[in-house]
């Protein structure tokens, strides 16, 4: 989080993944938080949502690392290690959602993988609150 005047922004990272187990999804969430170059998250959740998928949410803090004053800079943070095509959704000024895989409609090449075989999708968020 970091403060600016009065209001804090947030960013929180939801990764979808394919795993057999609850050691299983946390132990491909740790390479992949690696593999981005995250230190500094917190799993805020890790639950699973059918067999084999797994919903883990992170929540970052940025204050020490990101200039603040636009919520670009921390999304562009989260994702600066990743080779990958995302999209981007901003439907409000205080809202900025990164996701991956682009919906099917937007995508107009294969997709390539995201950091790991276990990810199915990635969504990060910064919002101001």
């Amino acid at each position: 989080m970091n403060k600016t005047a009065d209001k804090t922004w947030q960013t929180a990272a939801t990764f979808a993944l394919d795993a057999s187990d609850e050691r299983e999804a946390e132990n491909f969430l740790g390479i992949i938080l690696d593999k981005m170059g995250l230190t500094t998250g917190r799993t805020a959740s890790l639950n699973m949502l059918a067999d084999r998928l797994w919903i883990a949410g992170v929540e970052f803090d940025l204050s020490e690392l990101v200039d603040p004053g636009n919520p670009k800079n921390y999304a562009t943070y989260v994702i600066r290690q990743t080779d990958t095509a995302w999209h981007t959704i901003r439907p409000r000024e205080d809202l900025l959602i990164y996701e991956w895989p682009s919906p099917l409609w937007l995508t107009e090449r294969p997709l390539r993988g995201f950091l790991h075989p276990a990810v199915r999708a990635v969504l990060v968020q910064v919002s101001y609150q």
